[in-house]
């Protein structure tokens, strides 16, 4: 609330250990449940838990947004698919990537794509809300695990490089500009672009927030 008071919801799951989390537009918070691999949403006037899709075993469900077309969009982590849920939770359909891809987070391109980093592929993809691949881009450095993905207002994406200590922005048609962290391992993870339309990263092992100042570029 506005003055400070924090409610906390239970998720119903027995063991989910939740990750992703977004508003829809049906006015519900939406959010994947990692270890009970189930879709869930949460009615924030009532506090109530529906589990609109219950997944494969060894899925993972990880990162998940609301794609242009309206529908839910999801990566499974450790089931190496691209998942897409209507918000009525009653249509899903679950797009094969490369085995062994480990597909992280996402957002929504400036080209209308879903975009996504590939944890243990060492690259970026997009798929279009048809379910077909249609770029993909390898980060380039070796053993980089790319984590965290955001789009900037100039049409940029920016994605971190979390072994790789690495920020990068890239075009759609997969041109990327690395930035070095000065730290060493820093393990940048999360990203979006915040005041000023500059970018702010998290850097998980250096207890830190990173910032990239745009125009310095």
């Amino acid at each position: 609330t506005p003055t400070g008071t924090i409610t906390e919801y239970t998720t119903g799951g027995t063991n989910c250990r939740p990750v992703g989390i977004i508003e829809a537009s049906d006015n519900q918070i939406w959010f994947t449940c990692f270890t009970d691999e189930t879709i869930n949403s949460l009615d924030p006037a009532t506090g109530t838990v529906t589990v609109k899709e219950t997944l494969n075993a060894g899925s993972s469900p990880n990162d998940i947004i609301e794609g242009p077309d309206g529908k839910i969009w999801f990566t499974q982590f450790n089931g190496d698919e691209i998942g897409r849920l209507t918000l009525d939770g009653v249509t899903l359909d679950n797009f094969a990537i490369t085995p062994g891809s480990a597909p992280n987070f996402l957002t929504e391109g400036p080209d209308g794509n879903i975009w996504f980093t590939n944890f243990d592929a060492n690259s970026v993809q997009a798929m279009n809300t048809s379910g077909t691949v249609v770029a993909n881009f390898l980060t380039g450095t070796p053993a980089s695990r790319p984590f965290g993905i955001t789009v900037s207002t100039d049409g940029y994406i920016w994605f971190t490089m979390f072994d790789g200590n690495i920020v990068t922005r890239m075009t759609t048609a997969g041109v990327m500009d690395k930035f070095q962290l000065p730290t060493g391992n820093a393990k940048p993870s999360l990203i979006i672009e915040g005041p000023n339309n500059n970018i702010f990263f998290s850097e998980t092992n250096n207890n830190a927030i990173g910032g990239l100042v745009k125009s310095s570029i």
